[in-house]
């Protein structure tokens, strides 16, 4: 073959980085490839107009490694130490250098010959050709940093579809792609308003409806998508993964869904695997419709299971959905047990393994995460240790301050947001009275904060003291920047609530602050472990006789009703949920440092910034946001959002192919809060695993650290007089309160002032909505002439639609009435959700 025969893309030089290696390897050989990518040649330009020859670095006398390693790819060495190009390289670099300068001569040939002859006539109609032709003619051999391959692709698709009839228009994958991409994000009227203002460019809406339905996946309600995580994973070359799950109001509605002949709003019954059953509500008559509805409940929350795939450093990735399904919260901790110990084996079976779950703080969840870490909570003759697939650590004999077992299925996180909040609520509450040692933890001393100084210099907000909004996260963080320890330095007997921000600080640094160090992370979780076991052990020794009396110093009250509303020692401390969520985050997080330490896992498992139940909530926020493109309302019954997350799983789909550099490429803008955002503790190239004395040591200065605080407050003077202020002494005596059923029945129960999620969630659905209109305005083609103007009632149906009608007894004739149209007419009332996320939460009291 002549050097000159191989035949070369037209684009040649607009081919950019991958795609333009992709090339080099396919066309010739993969050491061209790769010398041409160590060294930086990224296009056919670079390589033409280069000074430097591809082969010139052997003439370099260097002993670095990179360097030999490049040399040992392109040539040998002689016994005399000289370097001698392999002939097959050099004949591959000769046939391409040979062809680009083929290709640029004809290109710079057929310009200068005037080749492109375009009449004055056309360039006077089409002015913009002319500055089309130089920018064209300019780019070729311009090595720009702008990728131009799929505005190539747009224009000739585009500029094809003009010459022909619109019934003939045909268009490239990625336009089809980019035609979806751009539906998703801004809605159907946005996607009207480009395509009619540049005919040809993209294809009308039922092409996008028929192109849609070929290529989307199926979601079902109830269904687990174990086989598509299995294939998402394996594209991504991972193996690991956290599971996470979590729920939100939705509107009650029942809808009937065609593709699985079943209706979707009620309650999904659970197996004892504590999976729902899928299709559960297949009703085939309008009698039992009706029995449906008079004994059935509809679903006022939906739940739903995300995958957060644990990826390899400089990566990332959406969370995986896996399945969603109405609810109505009612269900136990055996429930929970059965479905995670079935997600566990089910994506164990596909060669992933699940590290670990994440929920909010909720006193099921935690009692499941409890019994499956055997963290002081167990079930009878059922003992998870004794698998075979279980995570073993080696725990030295002398860290009596760890509770948790050295054998774990696997690990469980409750959510830091989600548990920073309930601190903040527990802060806030007016049923509430915080007492640490000498002072009271209140709300006073932010109060004067916020009215003595400028908001520019605190930046707090009177929103952020509001106690009914209960999932405001922006507070903690407003609650806890440096400016507000300093004010609290000015303002007397403010240390006890400057140490419970100092506690809200440390939940914030050690498990969502993305640029906190692995050895900080450890730092900061044990110090809120330190900071809850002292100031519990104060509250036990004390008792609530000397707790009662302090209080009425400090008030200076000593009216018997107002002490008979402190009902217990509880009233004084945290939530159980709160105490047992800070110790299993922090013992979950050195397990994780042991296992990597010991090579039982990789080191992307320390991203565990990453590793909470906010998976789900970014599902339900884009679920959302998708929502209110085509409608005024944000929020959605259990069928719309099945529908919406079947455009999302696409639209991630189609990101993740793209984002693996597929020709050609679509390029997905970032959000502006992710541009400058620091790299995960796992993600830094230069980590350093702590060894087990460096976490130890680390461990110790976090006692150090809380006892320092508590210090300030007279606690551990107390604690001391009960010899209770040493560290080995402490955590023992905390074990021991831990283990003492008798002390967990008396800080288990949850207060009323403490957030009580399914409450809030179940009254979101109180109120008519108006935005969901139930009745469908549209027929099915094939029925007969309708008797009824606004419902599908018919005489006949074809015997291919017969499954979605029920076959009623109206008057003295028989009628078909539509499965959609036979839930309306059952549908008492309408529900609806604030659209107002503060107002939906507030609402709830």
């Amino acid at each position: 073959m002549s050097t000159n025969d191989y035949v070369f893309p037209s684009d040649i030089f607009l081919l950019k980085g991958k795609i333009f290696h992709d090339f080099l390897e396919t066309t010739f050989s993969t050491e061209l490839k790769e010398l041409a990518r160590l060294q930086g040649f990224s296009s056919a330009g670079s390589l033409l107009y280069s000074k430097r020859n591809i082969l010139d670095f052997l003439l370099i006398e260097s002993n670095d490694p990179n360097l030999n390693h490049l040399k040992q790819l392109a040539a040998f060495r002689g016994s005399n130490g000289a370097w001698m190009v392999k002939v097959g390289i050099q004949y591959d670099v000769d046939c391409l250098m040979s062809n680009l300068r083929r290709v640029e001569h004809q290109e710079r040939k057929a310009s200068s010959d005037g080749s492109i002859l375009v009449s004055s006539t056309i360039l006077s109609r089409f002015p913009w050709l002319e500055s089309l032709i130089t920018f064209c003619q300019s780019s070729m051999f311009v090595n720009d940093r702008n990728d131009l391959t799929f505005l190539s692709v747009f224009v000739e698709n585009m500029a094809n579809n003009l010459t022909k009839s619109p019934y003939h228009n045909r268009y490239a994958r990625v336009i089809e792609e980019f035609a979806f991409v751009l539906y998703v994000f801004g809605g159907r009227q946005a996607y009207e308003f480009v395509r009619i203002n540049l005919p040809g460019s993209l294809p009308s809406m039922s092409t996008l409806s028929k192109l849609f339905n070929e290529n989307k996946e199926q979601l079902r309600e109830g269904e687990f998508r174990f086989d598509s995580m299995k294939n998402h994973l394996e594209s991504m070359n991972v193996k690991y993964a956290f599971a996470s799950e979590d729920c939100t109001g939705v509107v009650q509605k029942v809808s009937y869904d065609r593709e699985s002949n079943s209706f979707i709003g009620f309650t999904l019954p659970l197996h004892h695997s504590g999976f729902p059953q899928s299709s559960a509500f297949h009703i085939e008559t309008f009698s039992d419709l009706e029995a449906t509805f008079r004994n059935e409940k509809l679903s006022s929350l939906l739940n739903i299971h995300a995958i957060q795939p644990i990826t390899r450093h400089g990566q990332d990735s959406s969370p995986f959905f896996l399945s969603a399904y109405g609810t109505d919260n009612k269900f136990d901790s055996y429930h929970l047990i059965n479905r995670w110990l079935k997600i566990f084996d089910e994506s164990l079976k596909r060669g992933v393994r699940i590290i670990g779950f994440s929920t909010d703080c909720d006193a099921r969840y935690l009692r499941t995460m409890r019994i499956m870490t055997n963290f002081f909570a167990s079930l009878p003759y059922f003992d998870f240790r004794e698998r075979a697939d279980v995570f073993k650590v080696n725990l030295p004999v002398e860290w009596n301050w760890f509770y948790l077992d050295s054998t774990q299925l696997f690990l469980v996180i409750p959510d830091p947001i989600h548990l920073a909040t309930k601190i903040r609520n527990r802060m806030l509450s007016s049923t509430t009275t915080l007492l640490m040692g000498n002072q009271l933890v209140s709300t006073d001393v932010l109060q004067q904060i916020l009215s003595s100084s400028s908001k520019l210099f605190h930046g707090l907000v009177s929103s952020d003291l509001n106690p009914r909004d209960h999932q405001n996260y922006a507070s903690c963080f407003r609650m806890t920047r440096d400016e507000i320890f300093q004010a609290f330095e000015h303002i007397h007997n403010s240390n006890a609530t400057a140490i419970y921000v100092k506690l809200l600080r440390c939940i914030i640094d050690a498990y969502i602050e993305k640029s906190t160090s692995l050895l900080d992370r450890i730092f900061h979780a044990w110090t809120s472990v330190f900071l809850s076991r002292l100031w519990l052990l104060w509250i036990e020794t004390m008792g609530k006789r000397k707790l009662d009396k302090i209080l009425v110093e400090l008030t200076k009250n000593s009216n018997d009703d107002y002490l008979s509303t402190k009902r217990s020692v509880q009233q004084y401390f945290l939530t159980s949920q709160a105490v047992y969520s800070i110790e299993l985050n922090a013992h979950s997080l050195i397990y994780l440092v042991l296992l990597v330490i010991e090579g039982k896992l990789p080191e992307e498992v320390l991203g565990i910034d990453r590793f909470h139940s906010q998976t789900c909530e970014a599902i339900f926020r884009s679920a959302r946001a998708l929502s209110s493109n085509s409608s005024s309302g944000m929020n959605f019954t259990t069928s719309q959002f099945l529908n919406l997350i079947e455009k999302l799983s696409l639209l991630q789909k189609i990101k993740h192919q793209h984002e693996q550099t597929t020709f050609p490429v679509l390029r997905f803008p970032v959000h502006h809060k992710n541009k400058y955002s620091y790299p995960s503790s796992a993600q830094s190239t230069a980590l350093k695993l702590p060894t087990q004395a460096e976490i130890e040591q680390t461990v110790i200065h976090a006692f150090e650290k809380a006892a320092s605080y508590l210090e300030q407050v007279g606690i551990m003077n107390d604690l001391k007089k009960n010899q209770l202020n040493g560290m080995i002494n402490l955590n023992n005596r905390a074990r021991t309160l831990f283990e003492d059923q008798g002390i967990l029945d008396h800080f288990s129960q949850e207060t009323s002032d403490d957030e009580n999620d399914s409450t809030v969630h179940a009254s979101e659905t109180s109120q008519e909505n108006d935005d969901f209109d139930p009745v469908p305005y549209h027929i099915d083609s094939d029925s007969s002439e309708l008797t009824f103007q606004t419902v599908r009632v018919c005489d006949h149906v074809p015997p291919h639609l017969l499954s979605s009608y029920f076959k009623v007894h109206i008057g003295n004739n028989n009628k078909f009435i539509h499965k959609s149209t036979a839930s309306w007419v059952l549908t008492e009332q309408n529900q609806k959700l604030s659209a107002d996320r503060t107002r939906r939460v507030t609402e709830a009291k």
